[in-house]
């Protein structure tokens, strides 16, 4: 008896269990509908792109050497002329005080050079004296000496000496010559000490030079920002070495933000230089930013048939990003007697379609063909007539009995 109490207690509850799913599936699903009303619409051209901000640089070593210092992570904002990175320049300066050595050596010796200048003058005015008095004491036994050659010539010619005699007075002549050469050459030296002035002048010049150059690199070894920006990138870390080239990081200006997208070219007599334009990030949907069409590109892609835009974001905000996703929307046509749902209403599929209440009052898919699905509100080309009812198809399945209450929008009309 108790057994058959139990089983039939069993029953019961599976009875109960069919009873409420089956109820469950015959009750109505409550979802949010949308009477189509025709409406003017103003239709916005619209494209998804990214921001772009104004500039970006590569910040690049411009020596090898090991790092000691990178300042700023990514998304850190760094102004121009901040310290971004610091190599190891001890060698350099190593070299640069070897440097300042020589020069302070060079200035040392033309100061000494200086002192002593008076003597040194008469000193070698009286070297020249004496030179230009051997000079002239040689020319005039040239002179002599060429007489006799003329006049040994002349016996030689007539028999009364021997070859030999004229030979020797012309050897005796070259050796005359070459000691003159070198008397003259050795007077040229003495003429004026101005050339050891400028030697001494010079090495000083070079020196400077020098130093210069050296301080100049060594500048180079502290890297800083040529611009204010944000760290895009970060490379290279403390204790590696980088080569001189090598990048250490990526900054970018956000002074100036810009919506780059790709226009349908259809939509080309829409979108012209100047045009205002409004922005939206994925995230913040609602918060919305004004924009200037800046730029056209002059070409169409001949794949896509989309024309590339860059428009300028007018308002200062941090929503903009470099790199985010942004939707930009153009006001394009105006249509009259027009069929409009909102975009949210629109099953996100590759062929476009919403949900309608059939004449059983459940969820039907009814494919469209419409304007522009990136709009908030899109106007419907066919498929639609007034009086049909779309749903929100958000947790909402084809087959679906439905009990509809109409949006806020609905009942005000577009």
């Amino acid at each position: 008896m108790k057994k058959k109490f139990t089983i039939f207690i069993a029953v019961i509850a599976l009875l109960a269990i069919g009873f409420a799913i089956l109820q469950s599936q015959i009750r109505p699903v409550e979802v949010a509908g949308y009477e189509i009303k025709e409406t003017t619409y103003k239709e916005m051209i619209s494209s998804v792109g990214s921001v772009e901000y104004e500039k970006e640089v590569e910040i690049k070593a411009e020596v090898s050497g090991m790092l000691k210092t990178v300042k700023g992570e990514v998304g850190d904002r760094i102004k121009a002329g901040d310290l971004v990175a610091k190599i190891d320049d001890s060698q350099a300066r190593m070299e640069l005080e070897e440097l300042q050595t020589n020069s302070s050596v060079a200035n040392a010796r033309y100061q000494d050079y200086l002192k002593s200048y008076s003597q040194n003058e008469q000193s070698l005015y009286d070297q020249r004296v004496l030179q230009e008095k051997e000079i002239a004491s040689l020319q005039l036994e040239k002179s002599q000496l060429l007489a006799k050659i003329e006049e040994t010539k002349t016996l030689v010619n007539a028999g009364a000496l021997p070859t030999k005699d004229l030979t020797n007075l012309h050897d005796q002549l070259d050796a005359l010559e070459l000691k003159i050469q070198a008397a003259e050459q050795k007077l040229e030296s003495l003429r004026s000490s101005s050339l050891t002035d400028q030697e001494l002048k010079t090495s000083i010049e070079v020196a400077d030079a020098q130093i210069n150059k050296q301080k100049l690199l060594l500048e180079k070894y502290t890297i800083r920002a040529p611009m204010e920006g944000i760290v895009m990138e970060r490379l290279a870390e403390p204790g590696t070495f980088v080569q001189a080239g090598e990048v250490i990081m990526r900054l970018a200006s956000d002074a100036q933000k810009y919506a780059v997208v790709d226009i349908d070219e259809k939509y080309l007599n829409y979108v012209q230089v100047g045009k205002e334009a409004q922005i939206s990030t994925e995230a913040y949907p609602d918060q919305l930013a004004k924009g200037t069409i800046e730029w056209i590109s002059p070409k169409v892609d001949k794949d896509s048939g989309t024309v590339q835009v860059k428009v300028k974001i007018n308002e200062k905000t941090d929503l903009f990003l470099q790199n985010i996703s942004v939707k930009v929307e153009f006001f394009g046509q105006v249509h009259d007697h027009a069929i409009v749902i909102p975009g949210d209403y629109l099953i996100n599929e590759a062929t476009p379609a919403v949900y309608i209440v059939d004449e059983n009052g459940k969820a039907a898919k009814r494919e469209i063909e419409i304007a522009n699905k990136n709009a908030k509100n899109i106007m419907v080309l066919q498929g639609l007539s007034p009086g049909m009812v779309v749903l929100d198809p958000q947790k909402l399945e084809e087959g679906v009995k439905v009990n509809v209450t109409l949006s806020e929008e609905s009942e005000k009309g577009q």
